[in-house]
């Protein structure tokens, strides 16, 4: 018997997208950075990507929480930071640049998130690579230029 495995990228990352940072499914909330911008996750998706998470999160130490909602406060990273830690938490996406790779490196490695900690000293190094390549390129130009305009004169 022949079996079809199905599987609907598009559906799951739109339900996957609507459940992050949505109060109304949360069951953590966030306040991030010094002004304690609000954030909301759910502890399943948390917990898979971090020892750290999963710890806080462990059921005994959920179950001490009275409350619905277990509040967690980071002032130490900036909410745009942590906004694509959650995107990397519940879609496996990240959008990283020069100036921001640093700073999620370091907001990944105080979380704990090894897999995104990874990605992101991987991607540096493609960066910089790319960046030299670039240069290279840019100064065979550059060189190119000058030969052209002697040949001129």
């Amino acid at each position: 018997m022949e079996q079809l495995d199905v599987w609907e990228e598009e559906n799951i990352l739109d339900v996957m997208s609507n459940m992050m940072n949505n109060q109304r499914f949360a069951d953590v909330k966030f306040l991030i950075g010094k002004d304690q911008k609000e954030f909301y996750a759910n502890k399943i998706f948390l917990q898979n990507c971090s020892e750290l998470w999963k710890t806080l999160f462990y059921e005994e130490n959920w179950r001490q929480n009275v409350q619905r909602i277990k509040v967690v406060e980071i002032p130490s990273i900036e909410p745009e930071i942590f906004l694509q830690i959650l995107g990397y938490v519940y879609l496996r996406r990240i959008i990283l640049t020069k100036e921001n790779s640093q700073k999620i490196l370091v907001a990944a490695k105080e979380l704990q998130i090894k897999g995104l900690v990874n990605l992101i000293k991987n991607k540096q190094i493609q960066l910089e690579k790319n960046e030299n390549e670039n240069e290279k390129e840019k100064d065979k130009n550059e060189i190119k230029k000058e030969i052209e305009m002697k040949k001129q004169n």
